[in-house]
């Protein structure tokens, strides 16, 4: 259902794309290692130093299915490197809206792997009987906000500096079942 695939970046660099599983921890703390200290900022809102073991489990060991999570790992460096991760977790409330979140490491931003895994993730939830995600973001993320408005995102203002984030999937055209049926993800 989930198949590694190989997607290709807007430099032509190609990236692996496949479900995280638990034995990704090593993995997960290296890329953790390599954002910097705004982009683990931006991603967890909390001037994190270091990845905990139990946040480390919780990152890493999910169901598939209310919590799912691709990893997009560097194919052309002498092992796989794990570069960046997009993951939802669903509402209990609300269970067809799942809280998102994409954190790529800083060497890869504006290469477009953002877009990529954003919509692997939004076919992974449709599979899942999810129609929708929400979620955080700081105004001042300017590689978020762009990702956004071009998933026809409703952005709103949620506090101070951060903004609260809808993307419902009827209006992103390439996470229609047929197109996400064509890829293996």
């Amino acid at each position: 259902m989930y198949r590694p695939e190989v997607i290709y970046l807007s430099d032509g660099s190609p990236i692996r794309i496949r479900p995280l599983h638990s034995d990704d921890k090593s993995g997960m703390l290296r890329a953790f290692e390599r954002l910097s200290l705004r982009s683990r900022y931006q991603r967890f809102f909390s001037p994190l130093r270091e990845l905990s073991p139990s946040l480390l489990a919780y990152l890493t060991d999910i169901d598939y299915v209310d919590h799912f999570a691709y990893g997009a790992f560097a194919v052309s460096q002498s092992e796989s490197t794990l570069i960046g991760v997009a993951r939802y977790i669903r509402s209990v409330d609300h269970p067809q809206s799942a809280e998102a979140a994409i954190a790529v490491i800083d060497e890869y931003h504006r290469r477009g792997l953002g877009q990529q895994l954003l919509r692997a993730l939004a076919c992974a939830a449709i599979e899942n009987r999810i129609r929708r995600f929400h979620g955080n973001a700081f105004w001042e993320n300017r590689p978020m906000l762009e990702l956004l408005r071009k998933a026809n995102a409703r952005i709103s203002p949620e506090g101070y500096g951060v903004l609260r984030f809808v993307v419902d999937f009827a209006f992103l055209p390439e996470t229609n079942p047929a197109n996400c049926r064509q890829k293996s993800f």
